[in-house]
């Protein structure tokens, strides 16, 4: 388990490799700041994305410096503790310019990227087609290689009767299947993630103001918790509607009903169930760290927070960096 400690960093680099060259000194005197964001959440196929705002004096980047959409674009950070005087790095992937914006007064460019690029771009294309006594795993790899990107997979892997395709891209069927079966996907640069990821704790310690900056807790919330979840179905094999319900069915206010679910077994539809009812106890709370890198589906474990919930779970971080430090906007809902 890893604790925070403040990194006392140096004024932050931003590193900037463009369409395959280093322009991170070319570039130094014009970055205003840089913005990454990355999710892992249930129900969603999340992809990274960043920004990056660029000083436009003398116009050059209307002329001589005109960027181009579809150029790639990889960018991270480079600091110096002053303490230990160690240089390190945090770069970010690769990611593809697919939205140039001008600012006029202050003048200023703002450059924004997806990851995955090319992979995207078949990732998204339409099609129908179906599979049957498939396992979760091999149909995310075949996916994955269709789209020329690899697949870790660390969720829970079962067999589906079949799964169709139905006039949809390969992301939408994927974020379909994850609210299905309560799993996470993430796409980053060649690369899909079905799962929790396996990556070190973070232990906040509350009191330190040196890398909270702020948070905002839910403690306890039951504004959007469901009592109950109905789901309905059709079974091939038995040829015949089924119902499968979990929670205290009691009345329509606190029951969540589903009459077009993607399952085709009573285990298929107790995954789905389940997935719902967690969905719905999840409350987001936020937390800003400074100088501090944070992966999205990290785990968080806050110290003296005193009778507050210990455990959670980043769903989404968007970090920003200027010349003086970077913060990192956490989003996290309670783990276990």
């Amino acid at each position: 388990m890893a604790t925070i400690a403040p990194l006392n960093p140096t004024h932050p680099t931003v590193l900037l490799n463009w369409a395959g060259r280093s322009v991170t000194e070319d570039l130094s005197g014009f970055v205003i700041s840089a913005t990454y964001t990355e999710s892992l959440r249930k129900s969603k196929a999340g992809r990274d994305k960043v920004s990056l705002v660029l000083s436009n004096k003398n116009r050059i980047f209307c002329n001589a410096w005109y960027p181009q959409q579809g150029d790639t674009l990889k960018p991270g950070i480079a600091w110096t503790d002053r303490v230990t005087g160690r240089q390190k790095i945090w770069r970010w992937g690769a990611f593809t310019i697919d939205d140039i914006r001008f600012r006029f007064g202050p003048d200023e460019v703002v450059i924004g990227a997806t990851a995955t690029g090319a992979s995207s771009d078949k990732m998204e294309q339409k099609q129908s087609r179906a599979w049957e006594n498939i396992s979760l795993r091999k149909l995310c790899d075949l996916l994955g290689k269709e789209a020329g990107m690899s697949c870790t997979f660390t969720g829970e892997d079962v067999i589906v009767l079949r799964v169709e395709q139905r006039n949809e891209s390969s992301r939408e069927l994927l974020t379909r299947l994850a609210g299905s079966f309560g799993l996470e996907i993430a796409m980053k640069d060649k690369a899909m993630f079905v799962g929790t990821p396996d990556m070190a704790t973070l232990t906040v310690d509350m009191a330190n103001r040196a890398a909270v900056k702020s948070a905002d807790i839910v403690a306890q919330s039951h504004r959007t918790t469901a009592q109950a979840v109905v789901v309905e179905y059709y079974d091939p094999e038995k040829k015949e509607v089924m119902t499968y319900s979990t929670g205290s069915v009691t009345d329509d206010k606190h029951t969540q009903r589903y009459y077009d679910a993607d399952v085709g077994s009573m285990d298929e539809a107790k995954r789905f169930a389940q997935s719902k009812m967690t969905d719905k106890r999840r409350a987001e709370s936020r937390l800003v760290l400074l100088n501090t890198p944070v992966a999205a589906g990290q785990k968080i474990v806050l110290s003296n927070a005193g009778k507050l919930p210990a455990n959670w779970r980043v769903e989404e971080q968007t970090t920003s960096v200027s010349t003086s430090n970077w913060q990192a906007s956490i989003k996290m809902s309670k783990g276990k």
